[in-house]
């Protein structure tokens, strides 16, 4: 901003910013202007809900059993891999982002609150090398249909768990789930 004498003018960059504010907010991409935020990432202060995370909080309440709002990837990772690393950077990641260590807690009057927890993300390991091609095959089906359709605790769970299943010496299947709160 520049001061010419009592009026307040925004330069170029600045007014390109806000129109970029106000075109995301018309769109529902960002946040208008008067809208309360979300608690601050770092954790520093109160933790609040966006209306999002009410509405994916609310779809788990109608339906706890449900995995309606999971987010579910899988990965082929090939190469020598540590498992405990994995593990090990999984809980460093988690530990720095506050939306992978949030639970949910409800109050007397029924309304949801985040709170930051002492949880981790799952992390399992399951070792399927030995199988024969067509075991080891349904095998892995079965364990990605299990984990994609497992729901999650949102009272007790971190939203994200990860399944490292090995299926060569160098090959390995990744499941990622993740809650769409987080």
């Amino acid at each position: 901003m520049t001061d010419t004498g009592g009026s307040v003018r925004l330069d170029a960059n600045e007014l390109r910013l806000e129109l970029l504010r106000r075109r995301l907010a018309e769109h529902g991409l960002a946040a208008a202007p008067s809208e309360p935020q979300p608690g601050p990432a770092n954790g520093s202060g109160p933790l609040t809900m966006s209306d999002g995370q009410r509405r994916m909080w609310f779809v788990q309440e109608l339906d706890p059993d449900g995995a309606l709002a999971n987010i579910a990837v899988s990965y082929r990772l090939t190469g020598a891999l540590d498992g405990a690393r994995l593990q090990a950077a999984l809980a460093a990641v988690a530990a720095r982002h506050p939306a992978l260590h949030t639970v949910y807690s409800v109050d007397d009057a029924g309304e949801p609150h985040p709170v930051l927890a002492e949880v981790t993300p799952g992390f399992a390991t399951h070792d399927l090398s030995d199988l024969a091609e067509q075991a080891r095959a349904l095998r892995l089906e079965v364990l990605a249909q299990r984990e994609f359709a497992t729901p999650f605790r949102l009272e007790s769970d971190a939203p994200l768990r990860l399944t490292l299943i090995r299926v060569a010496p160098d090959e390995h299947i990744l499941l990622l789930v993740a809650h769409h709160i987080a």
